[in-house]
């Protein structure tokens, strides 16, 4: 297979110029959907080279927040991915991404921290949450997300949508399938909520693929903000169990009390 991966500089800066206030207005924070974005058949080799669950040393998420396996580690990527991964941190996608966006000055990181390749098996699911807001060695500030997904025929059924909540975490604005050669980019701040928090129900040999990666701005001193790791939320239901927890601790012995909370924690799976 003729393997290329580049990206026409022309094209993506009319397109981005063309969407700018469409994704600066979206809801409910900036975002677009663009589908389609590389040829299919350069994908689909990323896809036949992404690795099953006991392919490399994946690290392993397994707690309240999330279920799931994360890579940043570009040896265990595979030579299509890798370049892949250099293209999305390339110069031309940096200004694909400012003309977009409005934001200038924005940085790759080569480092993929907290991005790579993620895989979420049946059973997994990622707490609704903003991000962390500030890199772990560099003085930089992140400010857009940028998720490609590799799920070819994913069904409905399957679960694992991309929800977008609003600020005060009332309701999901948005959902947005994991499919095949769809890219996802939205500004990342405290209350950019997002996740997907309906565990993943998909057969045994599949898994939610996805490629994330990270964009960031030097730190303005005049505007600094308040440095906060990733902010998990609850939903409207999840806080509604907490309430029945505190309110039936006062009249029920705690060994029903441990089996409502181990019942609360199925219901965020779902």
């Amino acid at each position: 297979m003729n393997f290329d991966m580049r990206i026409d500089p022309e094209e993506m800066i009319k397109y981005a110029k063309k969407n700018t206030l469409k994704y600066q207005n979206n809801l409910p924070y900036p975002h677009i959907v663009i589908d389609d974005f590389f040829d299919e058949s350069d994908l689909t080799g990323i896809l036949d080279e992404f690795p099953d669950k006991n392919d490399i040393d994946w690290i392993k998420f397994s707690e309240k927040s999330s279920i799931k396996l994360a890579s940043k580690d570009e040896n265990q990527l595979g030579l299509k991915t890798f370049h892949l991964v250099n293209v999305l941190n390339s110069g031309s996608f940096l200004k694909f991404l400012e003309n977009l966006t409005g934001i200038k000055g924005l940085i790759s990181d080569p480092y993929l921290f907290g991005g790579g390749l993620h895989s979420i098996h049946n059973g997994g699911y990622l707490r609704v949450h903003a991000d962390y807001n500030k890199h772990n060695t560099l003085p930089l500030e992140r400010r857009v997300n940028v998720l490609l997904y590799l799920n070819k025929n994913w069904k409905d059924s399957f679960n694992g949508n991309l929800e977008l909540w609003n600020e005060g975490m009332t309701h999901c604005v948005k959902e947005i399938q994991p499919l095949f050669n769809r890219i996802v980019v939205f500004n990342t701040d405290s209350t950019s909520y997002h996740g997907h928090p309906k565990k993943v129900s998909c057969p045994s040999n599949r898994s939610r693929k996805s490629l994330a990666l990270y964009f960031f701005t030097v730190q303005n001193a005049a505007e600094p903000r308040l440095e906060h790791s990733t902010l998990y939320m609850d939903r409207p239901s999840d806080r509604v169990w907490t309430v029945i927890e505190n309110i039936v601790k006062s009249f029920i012995p705690p060994i029903v009390v441990s089996i409502l909370k181990k019942f609360r924690k199925l219901k965020k799976k779902s």
